[in-house]
């Protein structure tokens, strides 16, 4: 705490926010585990009562398998979150370009099928000042979300914009697919609540990026795009 000589500013703010992004780190993982123990407790008791109840045949067999499949879920969900680590303040940069043409790739292959047009619009100069794995976590959902609910489109532009101060970034992710209906856009980032329940999926993405994004003190916006369907913006 203290006021310091402009020189060194950027230094003794970096410090402070690596020493408060390990606060949060630790209060996570602690969240974490409570969460875990507290989410099993449900399906273990299932099992046990239905193992007391004598249960047998094919209702033990689908008893079973609907459980271990809850735990599973349960799971990944707290895995999920505690990958979600806060950024590494001291980081270096992160081209943008190569990432969204990494994280293209991978799913040009998964949603092979539907043929998705893909296109960029990033300059190789465009960089995100952070964690690799955090950028590939956030992109990565969002992607997939566009790829997952677009007709044949998906179209990402990110930039750098300079002002008197520093370098801010600016991504965008857009597909033509339904959108986001306007009486969910305040509902569809928070944790398992997802849009459109008939669609496979547990509704932690893009919690997982809202969290990843609040670490970084950045934005994110939900809106139209002229394509047709969502329009994600995030402001770092």
């Amino acid at each position: 705490a203290g006021k310091y000589p402009k020189e060194i500013l950027s230094l003794t703010d970096s410090i402070n926010q690596l020493i408060i992004s390990e606060r949060a780190r630790q209060e996570r993982f602690r969240n974490s585990l409570g969460d875990l123990a507290h989410s099993l407790k449900t399906p273990l008791a299932v099992l046990v009562s239905s193992s007391e109840a004598d249960m047998q045949g094919e209702d033990w067999k689908i008893n079973v398998k609907e459980q271990v499949e809850r735990m599973r879920q349960i799971i990944g969900y707290q895995l999920e979150r505690a990958a979600s680590s806060p950024h590494m303040t001291l980081a270096g940069p992160v081209s943008v370009l190569k990432v969204v043409q990494r994280l293209s790739n991978t799913l040009q292959k998964v949603y092979a099928d539907k043929k998705v047009n893909s296109s960029f619009s990033i300059a190789s100069e465009v960089v995100f000042i952070g964690d690799e794995g955090d950028l590939l976590e956030m992109l990565g959902n969002l992607m997939e979300n566009a790829y997952k609910w677009s007709e044949n489109r998906v179209y990402i532009s990110a930039r750098n914009i300079q002002n008197d101060v520093d370098s801010k970034l600016e991504v965008t992710i857009e597909d033509d697919g339904p959108g986001v209906p306007e009486d969910k856009l305040e509902h569809v980032l928070k944790r398992g609540y997802r849009a459109d329940e008939t669609v496979s999926g547990q509704g932690i993405g893009l919690a997982v990026v809202k969290e990843i994004i609040h670490a970084y003190s950045g934005r994110l916006a939900v809106e139209r795009s002229n394509l047709g369907g969502a329009k994600f913006i995030i402001h770092f």
